[in-house]
């Protein structure tokens, strides 16, 4: 009891703090801060970019997934870690946190084993978590070719990540990645905490990494082989947070060890202080928390702590403006198909003409993993908000340095490029006078270019 009337104080207490900074973050199911900082969840909609339910603008923000360059599309279930000031994002980078081929079929429990790691699949029953996004695939097995985000977390005395996306590759990767905490260290080798114990070895390794960390490792497709101990790595990353001066951290994540007499918990290969004046027993290893954090010294220290459940997950959440299509049986938005069921729209919805720009508004719930979330509301209105963000099917004009030109619905629109344009990795010369799908945003006036693909 006492912990929880602590939780809820120190949760009415941040909400002050926001809303005395003027906003800036819309808390949905999540811990927010106004001020600068870090966060880093789990992708839960999009119209801003939600994660874990906490909406941050992403207008200005750069796309990109780490070690990559280039930009890049955050999808729903992805890792990711936002830097962000006053609720508006300026990076967003993408945190696969294995990729490679699968070793073994997914069991009864949804369990597999890719790179030496144990993967869970997240049902739609789990007491706690949203189910596994897939993408390509409806099952797992031996030799497919997977992307996996997810949390880690401990069970049985291993390490487990839990999975909130899992993506079937097109071809084998050329490189792997392994994301998995440290057991041991002797100089330049490794040894991960895993049920094969791996052996990693690499030329350079960050004096910041020691037994209990997170290590993001790049290999050969051929490096895990058993004739080859160690594995030679092509580089090794100290994957876990690092922050800056008074930088704040919001942390969506599993506990993965739990001490209460020195009121510590380990999560996301984090050891981190409980809040002050924590009252009980420390979370349970197995637990989800949503952490506010601060660094004091050399430690991570809770500013808050929210014990989270099922219930507390946020829904997907989908903002933007379309085309309408009247009587449609799914909503394609921000990259995200739902099933929609007539009973999930709301009055502002019936009648509208096809092919209107019209601005929705969606909650939906997650379904089984391979199943289209379900729309449980949705919400329209034919007067677009100023900074929307704009989807529309139409045909490519022209393509230059600084900008794209596309007719739509009669109108050839010019949409400005900038460095945080994705453009699909195409020869678009090629599709002059063909039909394109695009995504922009009005800024000022402007018709600033989001995401332009074949359609």
């Amino acid at each position: 009891m006492m912990t929880q009337l602590f939780s809820w104080i120190a949760g009415l207490v941040l909400a002050l703090l926001v809303a005395s900074c003027g906003g800036g973050v819309g808390v949905a199911g999540g811990v927010g801060s106004g001020g600068s900082g870090l966060a880093e969840g789990t992708v839960s909609g999009f119209g801003s970019v939600l994660v874990d339910g906490v909406a941050y603008g992403d207008a200005q923000a750069l796309v990109q997934r780490e070690g990559e360059s280039g930009v890049a599309e955050a999808k729903l279930g992805q890792r990711v870690r936002i830097t962000h000031s006053q609720g508006q994002a300026s990076t967003i980078l993408i945190l696969p946190q294995l990729v490679g081929t699968a070793s073994t079929d997914a069991d009864a429990q949804g369990e597999f084993t890719l790179l030496g790691q144990r993967v869970r699949i997240v049902s739609a029953t789990d007491a706690s978590l949203a189910s596994t996004v897939f993408d390509g695939l409806s099952q797992v097995r031996a030799g497919d070719a997977l992307e996996v985000h997810g949390l880690w977390s401990r069970e049985g005395g291993q390490w487990l990540l839990l999975a909130s996306r899992i993506d079937k590759l097109l071809s084998p990767p050329t490189t792997l990645l392994l994301t998995a905490p440290v057991r041991s260290r002797s100089a330049d080798r490794l040894w991960l905490d895993d049920a094969q114990g791996n052996e990693l070895h690499a030329a350079e390794l960050p004096a910041s990494v020691q037994v209990g960390s997170l290590v993001r490792a790049r290999l050969s497709p051929d490096a895990l082989s058993p004739s080859t101990l160690p594995q030679q790595a092509q580089s090794v990353a100290d994957a876990n947070l690092q922050a800056a001066g008074d930088q704040g951290l919001s942390l969506n994540a599993m506990v993965a060890s739990s001490d209460s007499p020195s009121g510590r918990i380990r999560v996301q290969g984090l050891d981190v202080r409980l809040p002050e004046g924590w009252v009980g027993a420390a979370p349970a290893a197995g637990s989800l928390v949503q952490l506010q954090l601060k660094r004091q010294g050399a430690e991570w220290v809770a500013s808050s702590l929210t014990e989270q459940t099922q219930q507390d997950q946020p829904s997907v959440q989908l903002k933007g403006t379309l085309d309408w299509t009247p009587n449609a049986s799914t909503l394609q938005l921000r990259g995200t198909t739902v099933r929609l069921p007539s009973s999930a729209l709301a009055e502002g919805c019936q009648g509208l003409p096809a092919q209107s720009e019209v601005y929705v508004t969606v909650q939906a719930r997650s379904s089984a993993p391979g199943q289209l979330p379900v729309a449980t509301r949705v919400e329209c209105s034919i007067a677009l908000p100023e900074s929307s963000v704009q989807e529309a099917t139409g045909v490519l004009q022209a393509l230059q340095a600084g900008s794209v030109q596309v007719l739509v619905r009669g109108t050839v629109l010019t949409l400005q490029r900038t460095d945080r344009s994705l453009l699909a990795p195409i020869d678009w010369t090629a599709w002059l006078g063909r039909s394109v799908e695009i995504e922009y945003q009005r800024t000022g006036g402007v018709l600033v270019l989001r995401k332009l693909k074949p359609n």
